[in-house]
């Protein structure tokens, strides 16, 4: 449903151009039309008092009385529209102030901050990344999206009333303003693009152009779209659209605001879905994530072509999300808006062991982070599945490191922190990690005199395995090493060393060549054996392999 309060909004941008007035005033100040300030007659007011408020001389009233033909000067009836032309009305030097900027934003190609004075034919630009919201004396405030340069061709202030004159070049991309909110009244507030002038005449509109079509739509109240042949009025829920040769076309009612689904009050993480019911005729929607319910303190935008949306990299806080339809013409409808709050404190603890994509072996992994100097406790959670929609594991503690059983495959972890309210923050990105099988453990399958054979595990590789590295050694450090080979079989046939002690061990070299820890070191003691006069041996004592060195 559309928001009847008096605050005011203005959409210009590359796609078409949108025009959103809250609501004409009843009386006082009425904005401006065709060169001239617009007064509504409240009782008891008179032509005089009208030229000494505005023009500062009471003695311009006959050319009050002229210019507007009022037969009588001293009774003006409740309601009459008293045109001033606005070069009767002295101004001052305006100002207004970056109040709100996010990204890549320039105020005559200086890097835009908050506090920073934006005068009189400035420029402000957004880059693809860019936000910025300005506000002027009365309370107005002009939001900036992404892709957007808008030239200040006048920011003046009238000296006798707290009333503003303010006119707007939108260059490309778009401007979203909320007028005089306070509801003062409106002197002059007009955004200029190539074909058309939007003017405030009651207190919130919105505006969008592009070189191919330009359109404007009133939320609530009224505004006067003017072109070179024409001035339409448009009233509350109605659009219309401007073709390159500047005619109008017929006003069209707006399209309703869609039906959110339900939304948490509350989410721990900076991305959040949001799903709304499908419309009918609707070529996109434009989902804004804000500060504010008025959208005036922009932090995301983005699009959809489907009935949902993901907004990420949202800040922490009160936020209010927004969905408006954009229908076949390029005319954006009413929105519909719901308040999120967004808890990313304590942050999530660092994630140190098993790291990305790591090789864990045995039945069991060991999983280590750090420490959050906010956080009472952790969370952690082990699943099958990226997206951790089955859980097979979910553990609590205050300690640093968790020792769990998995089967052999691939799994994914992540960590939360909880606050001494016992309320958590956002989880960790999920991290993938491969159990594998333990490192196999060797035995001695032949020993003739001539050749030995070590066979281990299963004879095929396993799955994930691409190959085998055996070492033997003559120490236990191996730093005297007697053979170090690969084998794509659980098995090495070698010629058999000289009699002693020697020590084995054995590592997997996994599918991305990474390798395994060594296995823990066996001892082989090879017996002398007595040969013949051939050097075949006779008789034997059977080597053999103690595991544990």
């Amino acid at each position: 449903m559309p928001n009847n309060s008096g605050a005011g909004r203005a959409l210009v941008g590359t796609v078409l151009l949108l025009v959103f007035g809250m609501r004409v005033a009843l009386a006082g100040p009425a904005g401006s039309e065709n060169g001239s300030f617009v007064h509504v007659v409240e009782s008891g007011e008179t032509l005089a008092g009208l030229s000494a408020r505005y023009t500062g001389k009471s003695s311009g009233w006959r050319q009050l009385q002229r210019l507007n033909a009022i037969g009588d000067p001293f009774r003006l009836q409740p309601g009459t529209r008293v045109r001033i032309p606005l070069s009767w009305i002295a101004t001052r030097a305006g100002s207004a102030t970056i109040v709100s900027v996010a990204g890549t934003v320039y105020v005559n190609r200086e890097r835009a901050k908050e506090g920073m004075v934006v005068a009189e034919a400035a420029e402000v630009s957004t880059g693809a990344d860019g936000y910025a919201t300005f506000q002027l004396g009365d309370g107005t405030r002009v939001v900036l999206p992404p892709n957007t340069v808008l030239e200040v061709r006048r920011l003046r202030a009238f000296v006798n009333v707290p009333l503003q004159d303010t006119l707007l070049r939108l260059r490309e991309g778009a401007a979203d303003a909320e007028v005089a909110p306070a509801e003062t009244g409106v002197g002059r507030f007009e955004i200029e693009t190539p074909l058309m002038i939007t003017g405030v005449r009651g207190t919130r509109y919105e505006v969008e152009a592009s070189p191919a079509r330009e359109s404007s739509v009133v939320l609530s109240g009224a505004v006067d779209v003017r072109t070179r042949r024409e001035t339409l009025n448009l009233r509350m829920g109605f659009g219309t659209n401007i073709d390159t040769r500047g005619r109008l076309s017929r006003a069209a009612p707006l399209r309703g605001s869609p039906v959110l689904q339900t939304l948490p009050g509350r989410v721990y993480s900076s991305e959040v879905d949001i799903e709304w019911q499908p419309q009918d005729g609707i070529s996109e929607w434009r989902v804004v994530a804000s500060r504010d319910p008025a959208r005036t303190q922009v932090v995301r935008v983005t699009t959809a072509r489907e009935p949902r949306a993901r907004l990420l990299a949202l800040p922490a806080g009160q936020l209010y999300l927004s969905v408006r339809p954009v229908d076949a013409r390029g005319i954006v409808g009413f929105p519909a808006t719901a308040p999120i709050y967004v808890k990313l404190d304590p942050p999530a603890p660092i994630v140190i062991s098993p790291s990305p994509n790591s090789h864990q072996y045995g039945d069991s992994a060991s999983l280590q982070w750090t420490s959050v100097a906010s956080a009472k406790r952790y969370e952690l959670e082990v699943s099958r599945d990226q997206q951790f929609k089955h859980v097979d594991m979910r553990k609590e503690t205050r300690e640093l490191t968790r020792e769990v059983q998995l089967a052999a495959g691939l799994w994914w972890w992540r960590m939360r922190s909880y606050d001494a309210d016992g309320e958590p923050g956002p989880w960790s990105a999920p991290v993938p990690f491969e159990m594998s099988h333990a490192v196999p453990q060797a035995a001695m399958t032949r020993d003739d005199g001539r050749k030995l054979q070590l066979t281990w595990g299963p004879t095929a590789l396993d799955a994930n395995a691409r190959e085998y590295r055996f070492q033997l050694a003559a120490d236990e450090g191996f730093h005297d090493i007697v053979t170090d080979m690969h084998t794509e079989n659980g098995s090495v046939t070698m010629d058999r060393p000289s009699p002693g002690m020697y020590w084995v061990r054995i590592a997997r070299i996994e599918a991305d060549n990474s390798q395994s820890p060594f296995s823990v070191p066996q001892t082989v003691t090879l017996p002398a054996l007595l040969r013949d006069a051939h050097g075949a041996p006779v008789g034997s004592t059977f080597s053999t392999v103690r595991h544990g060195g």
